[in-house]
């Protein structure tokens, strides 16, 4: 037999040293009762201790162990499906994730899907020289030279020109990061599976001409 106490006053029991507040019928006068295994007690509050043998146990004890149990049945189903809601929201939040960003890489991919690879490759340096030109009309342009030579073009002409791509790439790949990151925002603070699927990463932006 468990070790179970009662008190009245406080909604509490305990069995076995689980406590649980819960709402249960108790005579009025009751401020406790004890049970250890084979024996136990009640605790009145207008008169002494009452004696409880093991044959009371089934009327004296037994239904505060069931009310117990019933209510340690309701927490475990709880928490069970609070577990489940808590796994199922976050694999959903981890496959809205993998949305959100494949949806900014299809929408950065598109700023340059006009260009060769090589020729991306070669943009880093486009934009350095043109700076270092418009700075310094000295500046060495080893590579935009011959680039601007070949499109019939100064190579101030072509300078300025670079840069006001790569600004406009900037800018505009930052407004498509700034969305991704709202998003991204709003992911984490989202308590539910119908606050997840509300987020809908659609990225889009002026071209870069």
């Amino acid at each position: 037999m468990p070790v179970v106490t009662v008190v009245p006053k406080d909604r509490l029991i305990i069995v076995d040293g689980l406590a649980l507040r819960v709402v249960f019928d108790a005579p009025d006068n009751l401020h406790a009762l004890q049970w250890r295994g084979e024996s136990g007690h009640k605790e009145f509050t207008d008169k002494g201790n009452e004696p409880l043998e093991t044959g009371d146990y089934d009327a004296e004890v037994a239904p505060y162990v069931a009310v117990w149990q019933a209510e340690k049945e309701r927490l475990d189903r709880a928490a069970a499906e609070a577990a489940e809601e808590y796994n199922s929201l976050a694999n959903t939040k981890a496959r809205k994730l993998a949305e959100i960003n494949a949806a900014c890489d299809a929408a950065l991919a598109a700023l340059t899907a006009g260009y060769p690879s090589s020729e991306l490759l070669t943009f880093d340096k486009q934009e350095a020289e043109a700076r270092a030109l418009l700075a310094d009309p000295e500046a060495a342009t080893p590579f935009l030279t011959p680039l601007a030579a070949a499109r019939g073009m100064t190579v101030e002409e072509l300078a300025r020109k670079v840069i006001a791509k790569a600004d406009a790439f900037t800018t505009a790949s930052g407004h498509v990061i700034g969305l991704r990151q709202k998003d991204e925002d709003r992911l984490t603070v989202a308590q539910t599976v119908e606050d997840v699927a509300a987020i809908v990463p659609e990225y889009r932006m002026p071209e870069v001409g």
